[in-house]
């Protein structure tokens, strides 16, 4: 109750820009003009919408009290080329830039509030085009589709999410997300995660569905910082990795967890897929790396195609950063 009372939808000003306004022509690569548009909309708050079918882009910085808004029928497509993805090394150092080299995105926010991704239309990583090895030591030369660091006061809402050349979407040190009526379809390369959500606090994820390569709904600790405080609810979770997931990051603590009323398990036959068909787990809980999981509960879970439908390891593995013990 106090979580849904406290999240609020994105809020600002009517304001709406489009990047047409700034000189983005049919056909030509849109990142400068849509980076402007956030630019302006950042100065008093406003939507920047995209409304006009396709536009490529590399990636994109955003700014407190900005929505970025895809409308029903337009596209928000990754670049192709690897050169627009320039690195954004976050100011909070965690393993994920120290020992994974993860600082490449279509999408990035870090210390801003009040930012929003939403629409009725598709943001495409096209992430088949970018090649690479499975791995859990780094996945250079992918880029994520969305990451937001140090934030406070994000909302997804409506939007569509499709073929991430790495995780599909991370929220690291975040306070305060609200994830609604998402769609996700991650399934096209190696380590396509669904959502990681990496020590934030007061979060709902609920009428969201997830199919993806790898972890569909994850819940990480790589920031250090406590995940608390979380409700996902009403969603279906299909994954060919762990549909939900607590770990394998687990350097801090999760606390005050309720999933509820979803559906988890594996990718069938007749949905798109990547890798083989089923689950490794309905719902897996791995602590590793010497934090706490406390106060969790999944209730009303209904399982499919899931080899274990409930999977927990304790284990010392150990994964920090090169200068701490």
């Amino acid at each position: 109750k106090h979580l849904t009372a406290s999240l609020k939808p994105w809020h600002g000003p009517k304001r709406i820009l489009t990047p047409e306004q700034f000189g983005c022509t049919p056909g030509a690569k849109a990142t400068p003009f849509i980076q402007k548009a956030i630019e302006v909309a950042a100065m008093r708050g406003g939507t920047v919408r995209l409304a006009k079918g396709d536009y490529v882009s590399g990636t994109l910085d955003l700014r407190s009290h900005v929505r970025l808004e895809v409308t029903k029928g337009a596209r928000l497509l990754g670049s192709l080329d690897l050169n627009d993805y320039p690195e954004r090394v976050a100011k909070r150092r965690t393993v994920q830039d120290t020992n994974m080299g993860m600082n490449q995105s279509l999408i990035f926010a870090e210390g801003c509030e009040n930012i929003a991704i939403t629409g009725e239309g598709i943001i495409d990583g096209r992430g088949a085009n970018f090649h690479g090895l499975e791995g859990i030591h780094g996945t250079p030369g992918r880029p994520f589709v969305i990451r937001v660091i140090d934030c406070n006061g994000i909302h997804i809402h409506g939007i569509t999410l499709k073929d991430s050349p790495c995780w599909m979407q991370n929220y690291l040190n975040c306070d305060n997300l609200l994830v609604e009526h998402m769609t996700v379809e991650n399934q096209a390369n190696f380590n396509n995660d669904g959502i990681d959500i990496d020590g934030c606090r007061n979060v709902i994820v609920r009428n969201s569905s997830i199919s993806s390569g790898d972890d569909a709904l994850c819940f990480k600790g790589a920031a250090q910082a406590p995940t608390e405080n979380v409700l996902v609810e009403t969603c279906t979770f299909f994954s060919s990795c762990n549909a939900i997931k607590l770990g394998t990051d687990s350097q801090s603590v999760f606390r005050n967890v309720l999933i509820r009323h979803c559906t988890a398990g594996g990718v069938s036959e007749a949905m798109r897929h990547v890798k083989p068909v089923g689950a490794d787990s309905g719902i897996s809980w791995e602590v590793v790396d010497g934090g706490t999981a406390e106060n969790i509960l999944a209730t009303d879970i209904h399982i499919v195609r899931a080899r274990s439908p409930l999977f927990m390891r304790l284990e010392d593995r150990g994964r920090v950063q090169p200068d701490q013990p």
